[in-house]
C-alpha cells in the first residue's frame, strides 16, 4: 500500500470520526427509520393543508386500501374542496 493511499484513507477515517460526533442518537433512529424522509413529508403537508393525510404506498395490499378509501371518499358525492384536496394527497405519487 503506498503511503499517499493510507495517508487518504487515514483522513477519511478522521473526518468520518469526527462527522459521526455531531449526530445524536436521536437523529440516527429517525433517519435511519423505514419511513425516514416520508415522516417529515407527512408532517410537513398535513400542517400546509389543514390537516389532509398522506399515505405512503409500499405494497399492493396499501395501494388497494387507499384505492378503497378514495372511491369512498368521491363516488356517487358531490365533493368539497377539502374532499377534492384529500384525495389529490392520497393520489399524488410525487408523495412516494
Amino acid at each position: 500500500m503506498s503511503p499517499l493511499l493510507t495517508k487518504k484513507s487515514a483522513s477519511l477515517f478522521t473526518i468520518a470520526a469526527l462527522l459521526s460526533g455531531c449526530v445524536s442518537a436521536e437523529q440516527v433512529a429517525m433517519y435511519s427509520a423505514v419511513d425516514a424522509g416520508f415522516a417529515n413529508v407527512k408532517a410537513e403537508s398535513a400542517a400546509a393543508t389543514r390537516g389532509k393525510q398522506t399515505v405512503w404506498i409500499q405494497s399492493r395490499e396499501q395501494a388497494s386500501e387507499v384505492a378503497s378509501r378514495v372511491h369512498a371518499l368521491v363516488h356517487r358525492k358531490t365533493i368539497s374542496a377539502d374532499t377534492a384536496v384529500q384525495v389529490a394527497l392520497l393520489n399524488n405519487r410525487g408523495l412516494q
